[in-house]
């Protein structure tokens, strides 16, 4: 009997080849090799399906957010104090409205190709791309001058994840989400 250190290459081969064989053609167990096989394959489909619904709920929640991070930073600029006087100012609400939700966005927007995180500057690139996936509409105009700001932001999700069901649509997802912030 020859023991396992002692086996050449050709005839670890030939065990391997037998175990194989053996393996393919056993019908004793519960579960076959092709069913074991596909049930491997449905098993990781499920998984990766799971793993794709839980990024898009995490992208919605994010939408969410953006929106109200949105409607805050258009309340809080829409009206500028100066001399006594009080000037309502849309196109400053309306950049500082998608600068904020593109930052609240940041966070599910893709990191491929940004800088390391601990330069200066990453941040600020980040929120650069996150706002090129993300458009506000504001619904409050300056006559008369807005009491309540309403913010919609619509983010254009394009992440995929292999064998997702979900990734096999013709293209990406929209997700929009509407908040309201009063103006003091």
């Amino acid at each position: 009997m020859t023991t396992a250190t002692s086996r050449s290459p050709t005839q670890w081969s030939a065990a391997a080849r037998a175990a194989g064989i053996q393996f393919m053609s056993d019908e004793q167990g519960e579960i076959d090799p092709g069913s074991y096989l596909l049930a491997v394959i449905v098993a990781l489909w499920f998984i990766l399906f799971a793993f794709d619904l839980g990024l898009r709920k995490a992208a919605r929640v994010t939408v969410e957010y953006a929106a109200f991070c949105a409607a805050r930073a258009a309340a809080v600029n829409y009206n500028t104090y100066s001399a006594g006087s009080v000037t309502c100012n849309a196109l400053t609400a309306q950049q500082a409205a998608t600068r904020a939700a593109a930052a609240c966005m940041a966070a599910v927007a893709a990191k491929t190709g940004t800088p390391d995180p601990t330069r200066a500057g990453a941040i600020s690139a980040l929120i650069d791309r996150a706002q090129t996936q993300v458009s506000v509409t504001l619904d409050a105009d300056c006559n008369p001058a807005p009491s309540v700001v309403t913010a919609t932001v619509t983010y254009t999700y394009t992440s995929r994840v292999p064998l997702s069901p979900l990734s096999y649509q013709s293209g990406p997802a929209t997700m929009t989400a509407h908040a309201q912030y009063m103006v003091y």
